[in-house]
């Protein structure tokens, strides 16, 4: 029975070590402007409860802490919901302050750049 229990620690010990850290999206995320003179659009993510949220501000649209629908992180996978209505960004972490990915909208598929700040 010890053996039993011996074998079964080092196999959970083992998942632990190999399996790959959570990567923390926490922080002030701003998007890389393009020709365009306007504020670029920010989005807050911050972990509560478990569950990652976040508020964006569009200052193009006038639209400032607006709650975004959902954020999944799976390895160095972003996606965040920015609506219910299917609106999102599809990134990569590139590096711990850099989100690189297309947003996707009613009307159009785009690249996008985010900097934490």
């Amino acid at each position: 029975m010890k053996f039993a229990i011996l074998i079964f620690g080092t196999f959970i010990t083992g998942m632990i070590t190999l399996s790959s850290p959570v990567k923390n999206i926490t922080g002030t995320w701003v998007m890389q402007a393009g020709a365009g003179s306007c504020s670029p659009a920010v989005i807050r993510v911050s972990m509560e409860k478990g569950v990652w949220v976040g508020k964006m501000d569009i200052p193009e649209q006038q639209l400032y802490n607006k709650e975004v629908y959902a954020i999944q992180v799976n390895g160095d996978s972003v996606c965040i919901e920015v609506s219910a209505s299917g609106n999102r960004i599809n990134a990569q972490l590139k590096t711990n302050n850099n989100l690189a990915g297309t947003i996707t909208t009613d009307t159009a598929q785009l690249p996008v750049q985010f900097i934490k700040r």
